[in-house]
């Protein structure tokens, strides 16, 4: 679930966790917005929904595959070089494998798009979550909405400003 003793990752950064509480908190944020847009009758026309749109080529992974010998000539503060070297010779062989299994960034644009611009989901983004265009499975601790409205509170609390809806 949702590490609210250490939102931002402050006393126990992991770059793998902290990416996991980052996907958990778009879903639960999208709940919790889509169940404040309820409570208002001039907010029917908002739609909210979180996406995942897969493994897409960018750079986004440039800071966890790093291994710690190269940290200091990557020249990234954050690295932390997660993978230890050995790995890193076998990742050699395996990683223009796996590059066939992921999608180019406007395939991964996909389903964002979709949910922004398909007129047969008006109407049915009420916190949903979706992935490869369509609507997914999601984990318990996603669903659920005492955790979304905590994280709400937490968020205009750092924001330093209520979020009205």
């Amino acid at each position: 679930g949702m590490n609210f003793d250490d939102l931002q990752s402050q006393k126990d950064y992991d770059p793998w966790k902290a990416y996991g509480q980052s996907k958990l908190a778009n879903i639960l944020f999208s709940r919790e917005l889509s169940r404040q847009l309820a409570q208002s009758p001039e907010s029917a026309a908002v739609s909210t929904c979180s996406v995942h749109p897969g493994v897409v080529r960018t750079e986004l992974g440039r800071n966890f595959f790093i291994p710690p010998s190269m940290c200091d000539a990557a020249g990234s503060v954050e690295c932390k070089g997660q993978i230890p070297e050995a790995a890193m010779a076998a990742g050699a062989i395996a990683i223009p494998a796996m590059m066939y299994g992921t999608k180019s960034v406007p395939q991964g644009a996909m389903t964002q798009v979709r949910c922004a611009a398909d007129p047969e989901l008006k109407g049915k983004l009420v916190g949903n979550f979706y992935m490869d265009c369509a609507e997914g499975a999601t984990s318990s601790p996603s669903k659920d909405m005492a955790a979304a409205a905590r994280l709400w509170k937490m968020s205009e609390e750092l924001t330093g400003r209520p979020f009205a809806v």
